[in-house]
C-alpha cells in the first residue's frame, strides 16, 4: 500500500492533512511562553512549563461589542492575519478574578426556563454577579424553551451576555462533553450529519448513544469516536468557535461512560479524548480556559475539576497536584440525600487546608433532595446548580502559610490572616473551622476517610 511522507496510508490521508494543519496553526504549549509585561518581554515560568503564549483572536475585555458576538453556529475560523496581529497577553488563568476575603467559590448552573431574551431572573442575576467570579453554564440552559432552529449554543451566548452586562469581570465557561454528542448542540448534530463515520460504535457494530443525564433525560445523541484524529479536531473546534468573542471565556469538558468493552479500544478512546482536549486548548488559545473533569498536567489544559472532592488524602493530593501544575482547580463536593451538612463541612475544611490562589470550592446535592437554598434541584425549577451556605460570606483572608501536618500525615491545621483557623483530622474523622467572626463550623458525625 502506498505510504505518504506524513506516515499515512491513502485511507488516512484526509485525517493526517487536517491534523497537520491544526498543529501548524496551534503550536503546542511546550513551544510557547508567557510574557511578563514588567520584564521587557522576558519569559517567566508557570507551573512546570515555560510558555510562549501569543495573542490569538484577542478581544480586550473592556471592548465588548455586538459585532464581535460570535454567532452560535460558531463556524467562523479566525484568519491568520488576525492571529499574527494580535497583542501579547497573559493566559486566562492569570486574568481570572480571585480573592481570599471569603471562601473562593465557583458556580456551575443552568436556568431551564431561560429564554434568549431573559437568561436569569433579575434577583438571581445580581446574586451571581456579586458573589461569583467563575461561572460555568450547564447543558440545560433554556432547554424548556428550545425551539425550531435553536440550539444550546444560542442560550450559552445569551446567558454570557446577560451575566457580563451585570459584571464585566466575570469569567464565564460553557459545558460540553468529550463523549456525548448531544443532539441539541448544533455543532454536534451538524458534525454527525456531515460525517456519520465520527459516531462511535461498539464491537458489535451498534451505534453508541448518551442521554442528557438527570437534567435532560429526554434528550439523547450519538457518542464521539475520539479515536479518529479528524473527529478529535472537529470536536475541539466547538470551544474555539464559541469563544472567539469576549462573551464566553472557555469551555468545561465533562465525560460520559463508554459502550466499548475491548480494553484496547477503551484505552485508545481515552487517549483520543485527551488529545482532543489538548487540541481544544490549542485552538482556543491561551486567553481562553479549557478545563476538564479529572484533568492532569498531561492534558495540557488550564483547569481541572473533580466531582468527588471530600475530606480524604486523595482529594488533598489532587488539589496539590493542580497547584504544582499551575492549573485552576474546581473542588466539587457532590453530596447524597441527607448528608449535606457534615459532608459539606468536612469537604470545605479539606478544601481550606489545601486551597491556593486560583482554586475554588462548590457543593451540590442530588436533584430533588431539597437542599439547594440557592438552586432548588427539583425539576421543573429555575435552575440546577451549586448550593449556598452562610459560611461563604464569613471572613477568611490569605493563608499564613501551608497547613501544618502531624500524626503521620493524618492531622492538618491552617491559619488565615483574618484569624480563621481550620483543623482536619483524617484519622478520627473530625473537622472544625473557627471563623474570625467567632462562629464555628464542625463535622458533627465522624466522616469516613
Amino acid at each position: 500500500m502506498v505510504q505518504w511522507s506524513a506516515g499515512c496510508n491513502f485511507s488516512q490521508l484526509l485525517a493526517c492533512i487536517v491534523t497537520s494543519a491544526v498543529l501548524a496553526i496551534a503550536q503546542p504549549r511546550s513551544h510557547l511562553r508567557d510574557v511578563d509585561p514588567d520584564s521587557g518581554g522576558r519569559s517567566r515560568n508557570i507551573g512546570t512549563h515555560q510558555h510562549q503564549w501569543r495573542g490569538r483572536d484577542f478581544q480586550p475585555e473592556h471592548q465588548p461589542s455586538a459585532d464581535r458576538d460570535v454567532e452560535a453556529r460558531g463556524n467562523a475560523a479566525p484568519s491568520p492575519a488576525a492571529r499574527q496581529g494580535s497583542p501579547t497577553y497573559l493566559p486566562a488563568r492569570d486574568r481570572l478574578q480571585f480573592s481570599w476575603n471569603t471562601v473562593p467559590i465557583y458556580q456551575q448552573l443552568c436556568n431551564p426556563n431561560a429564554t434568549l431574551s431573559s437568561a436569569f431572573p433579575a434577583e438571581r442575576l445580581q446574586f451571581l454577579a456579586s458573589h461569583y467570579t467563575l461561572i460555568t453554564l450547564e447543558h440545560c440552559q433554556g432547554y424548556y424553551a428550545l425551539g425550531a432552529g435553536q440550539a444550546m449554543e444560542d442560550y450559552f451566548v445569551s446567558a454570557a451576555r446577560e451575566l457580563k452586562s451585570a459584571n464585566a469581570n466575570l469569567t464565564v465557561l460553557f459545558y460540553t462533553n468529550s463523549v456525548a454528542g448531544l443532539s441539541y448542540y448544533r455543532w454536534c448534530s451538524e458534525a454527525f450529519a456531515s460525517n456519520p463515520e465520527w459516531r462511535l460504535s461498539n464491537e458489535k457494530g451498534d451505534l453508541c448513544a448518551s442521554h442528557g443525564g438527570h437534567m435532560l433525560p429526554q434528550y439523547s445523541g450519538y457518542d464521539w469516536d475520539q479515536r479518529q484524529p479528524a473527529a478529535q479536531i472537529r470536536w475541539a473546534e466547538l470551544c474555539r468557535n464559541l469563544t472567539i468573542s469576549s462573551l464566553l471565556d472557555g469551555c468545561f469538558i465533562d465525560e460520559a461512560g463508554t459502550c466499548l468493552e475491548n480494553k484496547t479500544n477503551v484505552r485508545h478512546q481515552a487517549a483520543g479524548k485527551v488529545k482532543a482536549m489538548t487540541f481544544a486548548q490549542q485552538l482556543a488559545g491561551p486567553s481562553k480556559i479549557v478545563g476538564a473533569v479529572g484533568a492532569t498536567a498531561s492534558y495540557d489544559v488550564q483547569l481541572s475539576q473533580i466531582y468527588t472532592f471530600r475530606p480524604d488524602l486523595k482529594s488533598l493530593q489532587w488539589l496539590k497536584s493542580c497547584e504544582d501544575a499551575g492549573m485552576i482547580a474546581e473542588a466539587h463536593a457532590q453530596t447524597n440525600v441527607g448528608e449535606r451538612g457534615d459532608h459539606v463541612n468536612g469537604s470545605l475544611a479539606a478544601f481550606l487546608i489545601g486551597a491556593y490562589e486560583k482554586s475554588y470550592f462548590a457543593f451540590s446535592t442530588n436533584p430533588g433532595a431539597g437542599y439547594h437554598p440557592f438552586c432548588d434541584g427539583t425539576a421543573p425549577s429555575w435552575c440546577y446548580g451549586m448550593g449556598w451556605i452562610d459560611d461563604f460570606n464569613k471572613p477568611l483572608g490569605k493563608p499564613r502559610g501551608t497547613a501544618e501536618v502531624s500524626d503521620g500525615g493524618m492531622h492538618y491545621q491552617r491559619q488565615f490572616s483574618s484569624g480563621t483557623n481550620v483543623t482536619l483530622d483524617l484519622r478520627h474523622g473530625t473537622c472544625a473551622i473557627l471563623w474570625a467572626d467567632g462562629s464555628k463550623t464542625v463535622c458533627t458525625t465522624k466522616f469516613k476517610h
